[in-house]
């Protein structure tokens, strides 16, 4: 089992984060900033997706369900599932 030490690269990244605020007055972004969910708001509409769906092999057959359930007229025996 590997144990991750990051003790010894806060040093470069206090370095570099010194430096890069320092010169460009660009901060560190807290934790998770990168994992945000984002929305957009904008003015241009939402484009229409358009996907033509193929043909049916078959027609699906309708049902009515006033009608009853045909019932099982012979029990299983469990050797029949195998």
């Amino acid at each position: 089992m590997y144990v991750v030490r990051c003790d010894s690269c806060r040093k470069t990244q206090y370095a570099f984060d010194k430096c890069m605020l320092g010169k460009m007055g660009i901060e560190r972004p807290f934790v998770g900033y990168f994992s945000k969910v984002r929305v957009h708001h904008t003015n241009r509409p939402k484009p229409e997706v358009h996907v033509e769906m193929p043909e049916p092999l078959y027609k699906t057959p309708t049902y009515d369900p006033k009608d009853p359930i045909p019932e099982i007229t012979k029990k299983r025996t469990t050797s029949e599932y195998i």
